[in-house]
């Protein structure tokens, strides 16, 4: 109402009138509690690749990327480049000419080239549908444990097309580009192969050597000695011929 100054007078606001407004003022703060949650830490009930239900909730994605980094045997020995579509890096194609010449020679000179190498942006996914209500009221650590599976699941995989992609929609497998050495002389493994295999790598990518194989190549590797009967593979630093061996 307005006074005998001209001035606008609101009523006092009556008790019951309060506690309406205070509850209503709670029950909004806790939908934007609730509402923050499910975007940072949950999955919401919803699904198809328009809904909340496609997001992924980047502390979820953290667990599931150090599980995979832990996991993982390539990656640690690789140089790991991010990107985000196709890249392009240089390598050499015609290298420089070294050569001896006579007194009063011309030095001939020729041309270095280089060459493209395609990085392609290959996505290796890992969707896995989880109850809301079991992420919202279970008392176990749901989240860690769905990290875990999915973390083994991208690890695993990714491990074994490091090693045989054919590059379609995926990376380029080390067999499918690795030169061939030569092939195992007897029946059985023997020190000789794996010095073949082990010389027959150019010196400066032997120095940061790693030896790769299978479950059944370790249980080979370990069935030979030396000459004084001593395992050439060494369980406890995990390399041979003193570079690491990977399973």
């Amino acid at each position: 109402k307005m006074d005998e100054n001209g001035k606008v007078a609101f009523p006092a606001m009556n008790v019951e009138t309060r506690t309406i407004a205070d509850e209503a003022k709670t029950r909004a703060e806790a939908s934007v509690k609730f509402i923050q949650g499910v975007l940072e830490g949950k999955a919401v009930p919803t699904t198809g690749d328009s809904s909340y239900g496609a997001t992924v909730p980047t502390g979820l994605y953290g667990q599931i990327m150090k599980k995979r980094d832990a996991l993982a045997e390539i990656r640690k020995y690789s140089t790991v480049i991010p990107v985000a579509g196709k890249m392009q890096l240089g390598a050499e194609a015609t290298v420089a000419t070294t050569y001896w010449v006579g007194e009063n020679t011309t030095i001939t000179e020729n041309e270095s080239s280089l060459a493209k190498i395609n990085l392609e942006d290959h996505y290796l996914a890992c969707r896995t549908k989880i109850p809301f209500k079991l992420l919202n009221g279970s008392p176990l650590a749901i989240e860690a444990y769905f990290a875990d599976l999915m973390g083994r699941a991208i690890a695993k995989e990714e491990d074994a097309k490091f090693i045989s992609g054919d590059d379609t929609n995926k990376p380029k497998g080390i067999r499918t580009t690795a030169t061939d050495l030569g092939a195992q002389a007897g029946a059985t493994l023997a020190r000789a192969d794996l010095i073949k295999i082990f010389y027959g790598v150019k010196a400066p990518y032997r120095k940061n050597g790693v030896w790769i194989t299978s479950t059944l190549g370790v249980k080979a590797i370990m069935n030979i000695a030396d000459t004084t009967t001593r395992p050439l593979y060494d369980p406890a630093t995990g390399t041979l011929f003193g570079k690491p061996l990977i399973e």
